[in-house]
């Protein structure tokens, strides 16, 4: 009789132990639920499989956030698929206007505050993305869509603007249609404004250079579309200024319309400002040389 007892007593102390262990740790699967704000994923399949944090009103639409493994801020992937498979953290206000879809799917990098809003923007990025930079126009979206350079604050504001860039672009740089799209070169602040200003450009280009009137794809800038050389600060502003050169251009030159296009040679700082100075000029050009209309200019 006493084994007996012995026994139950055992049983119920074993039973006890492990009561106690299913209250003390709770399932995995129960214990790995992200956190979800206020008003956030909604849609449907909105937030399937999601892992990371969501802030309030973020994640609003079909398939938005699906899959997605980052955290994500407020107010932020509101749209058709918006932020579906990231990766990155994005912060508030972002991947999103006025509900178009397919923003920052398939984003790998981390994105700022009030970026990457409108259709498709940051789609497959891998780029670092600063606060207020890969906007969309009016016109139409794809900004920064498979971008893998570094973009900082206030930047690649336009359609297509920074699309496939590979490209450093520094703070307040690449603002129009197609701005800074296929560059591949660093690009300094205030610099290649206007629509095309430094499409397809593949060297450097300083501070509050390449910059020219026209925002949009109907009045076109082209200051340093093509480029192909090293420009420095304060260089190629005006219209095509430096459409298609290939020579490296010093500080403070080239500021006129067509001054320094199709330029294959050196220029010196403070040299070819005046209208088609030096457009397809064969020599190298020293420090402050040709400055008056057409001054160094090859005839075509």
């Amino acid at each position: 009789m006493l084994i007996r007892r012995s026994i139950l007593f055992l049983t119920v102390c074993l039973l006890a132990l492990a009561a106690y262990g299913f209250a003390a740790e709770p399932p995995a699967a129960l214990a790995k639920q992200p956190s979800v704000g206020e008003g956030s994923c909604t849609g449907e399949r909105a937030c399937e499989g999601l892992t990371g944090r969501v802030g309030d009103n973020s994640c609003i639409g079909d398939f938005a956030c699906f899959n997605n493994k980052a955290d994500i801020g407020d107010n932020s992937c509101r749209g058709h698929q918006a932020c579906q498979e990231n990766t990155g953290q994005i912060g508030d206000n972002a991947c999103s206007r006025n509900n178009e879809g397919y923003s920052c799917v398939g984003n790998s990098g981390e994105i700022g505050n009030d970026s990457c809003n409108g259709w498709r923007a940051c789609q497959d990025n891998t780029g670092e993305l600063g606060d207020d930079s890969c906007h969309a126009s009016s016109i139409g979206g794809t900004t920064c869509l498979a971008n893998s350079g570094e973009i900082e604050d206030h930047s690649c504001h336009g359609y297509e603007g920074c699309l496939l860039n590979g490209g450093r672009v520094n703070n307040g740089s690449c603002t129009g249609d197609f701005a800074c799209g296929l560059n591949s070169g660093r690009i300094g602040r205030l610099s290649c404004y206007g629509a095309r200003a430094c499409q397809g450009s593949s060297d450097s280009v300083g501070d509050n250079a390449c910059v020219a009137r026209g925002p949009t794809r109907y009045d076109t800038s082209d200051a340093c579309f093509g480029n192909k050389g090293q420009i420095r600060s304060d260089s190629c502003i005006g219209i095509k200024a430096c459409y298609a050169n290939a020579g490296n251009i010093g500080t403070n030159s080239c500021n006129a319309e067509l001054a320094c296009a199709y330029n294959p040679g050196l220029v010196g700082s403070k040299s070819c400002n005046a209208v088609e100075a030096c457009q397809r000029s064969d020599g190298n050009i020293g420090h402050k040389e040709c400055n008056e209309v057409q001054a160094c200019m090859k005839p075509d």
